[in-house]
């Protein structure tokens, strides 16, 4: 077998296997559920998840719901590899692009056919505008904007049926119509014009090390190379190749009929389709392989950041009645009572396989009571101006739940004094020659925030 036909047969084989892997993990996750001993989410498999997350990691500690640092690695090996190979992960792993690919090609043998001259060549940087539109809005708001949109996402929650379908129209909607319908008029589709991952990617591939090439005094300017571009590119006027939606798949390499017409180059040296691919699967399995060893490969994160603002933004179906419970602090009976629970159900069966019970559900009605119980709570607190020298700066912290740090801060009493939280404030007080009355106001103008 030709080494050119042998590299085609292996891009194939890869995009099949992680597609169908992906798609296996994903019905698995639906059946039994995430969690330390479960099967991760998608979201925690997803290079883009660590973009998204990367934000809250830096400034925060801790990711996004349904992130974890499984993400962030993937994205930092994803993010290498296109810089030293170009995009192998688009052309030879990513599942969403096989999908776009295998619709491109059903799409033909159909024979569906759109010009895509007509499409303006900017409206390729349409992926660009939605990357920048989603980091923005993932990282001010501190959740995954992109998700309810995600065809990758509705993709993985087939398996749920209508009701998923119905609970995520969005995402279904984008998977139907500009993933596999417009694939199959436009190959890859998608990716092309829409990808937010993709956006990111284009800017990497941009500084890639390797580019194909052309070499003009070969070229016959037959066109095989642009029709067989599944991007769409126009490979047969470049020299080397700087389009950054370049997927590195080698189609048009494998396809040139004028033998050294075109090649793959990484600092001068020549390189085949097939290496390309193989070193671009040996470094993103590679990479995995090492963090699984060393024990940095983690799928799932015990706190995000929606769940330190709202601590029923914790609650997952994997976990138990008396888990939920004791990750909102509830005892379990009040958990119960708040989540619409019958009393008599088991404590110790995953919410996602009680009958019945809809976990999405528990977690909206558990926030609502603990919102209600929160604003009860502040409508008990006494007036800031009641608050007594003899009383501690911990109790004045419990009292007015803030937190010690910020009242000293707001103060402007050292920080450092919290570690003598237990002492009455009218020692402290004493102690940086200030009043009493200054704790009063810092509390009156937090609570008023």
């Amino acid at each position: 077998m030709r080494e050119g036909k042998l590299g085609r047969y292996l891009r194939y084989a890869s995009l099949a296997g992680f597609l169908g892997f992906m798609t296996y993990v994903a019905y698995r996750h639906q059946v039994v559920g995430g969690g330390p001993s479960g099967v991760p989410p998608v979201d925690a498999l997803c290079p883009f998840g660590g973009l998204e997350s990367l934000y809250s990691y830096l400034k925060h500690g801790t990711f996004l719901r349904r992130v974890a640092m499984s993400s962030l690695l993937l994205f930092g090996t994803v993010a290498a590899s296109t810089l030293l190979l170009g995009r192998t992960f688009c052309g030879w792993i990513c599942p969403l692009g096989a999908l776009g690919e295998a619709a491109g090609a059903l799409g033909r043998r159909l024979g569906f056919k759109v010009d895509q001259r007509r499409i303006p060549h900017t409206a390729r940087h349409v992926k660009l505008l939605i990357l920048g539109v989603v980091l923005a809005g993932s990282w001010a708001t501190g959740t995954l904007v992109f998700r309810p949109y995600d065809p990758w996402v509705a993709w993985a929650h087939l398996g749920g049926g209508l009701d998923e379908i119905a609970a995520n129209p969005w995402g279904f909607a984008v998977l139907a119509l500009l993933v596999i319908l417009a694939g199959m008029g436009i190959s890859r589709f998608f990716c092309r014009y829409l990808c937010p991952l993709g956006g990111g990617l284009w800017i990497l591939q941009k500084l890639s090390l390797t580019r194909v090439e052309r070499h003009p005094d070969r070229c016959v300017n037959c066109g095989a190379c642009d029709r067989a571009c599944p991007m769409g590119i126009t490979v047969s006027t470049a020299g080397r190749l700087s389009n950054g939606d370049c997927i590195s798949c080698g189609e048009c390499v494998e396809s040139c009929p004028a033998k050294g017409a075109l090649d793959f180059r990484a600092l001068g040296r020549k390189l085949s389709p097939l290496a390309v691919g193989i070193i671009g699967l040996g470094l993103f399995l590679g990479a995995y392989g090492v963090a699984k060893v060393s024990g940095g490969w983690r799928t799932f994160s015990p706190t995000s950041l929606e769940a330190k603002a709202d601590p029923a933004e914790g609650i997952f179906g994997w976990m138990t009645v008396e888990e939920a419970a004791s990750k909102v602090a509830l005892p379990v009976e009040e958990f119960m009572n708040a989540a619409g629970i019958s009393p008599d159900s088991p404590r110790d069966v995953p919410l996602k396989r009680m009958e019945g019970v809809d976990d999405e559900a528990v977690k909206a009605k558990v926030g609502a009571y603990l919102k209600a119980r929160e604003t009860s709570r502040d409508a008990k607190a006494p007036n800031p101006e009641e608050i007594k020298g003899s009383q501690t700066l911990a109790e004045v912290a419990e009292i007015y739940r803030l937190k010690p740090e910020e009242i000293l801060e707001t103060a402007g009493w050292p920080v450092e004094m919290a570690k003598e939280a237990e002492n009455p404030l009218k020692e402290m007080a004493a102690r940086v020659g200030s009043e009493v009355s200054a704790i009063r106001a810092a509390v009156r103008k937090l609570k008023s925030r």
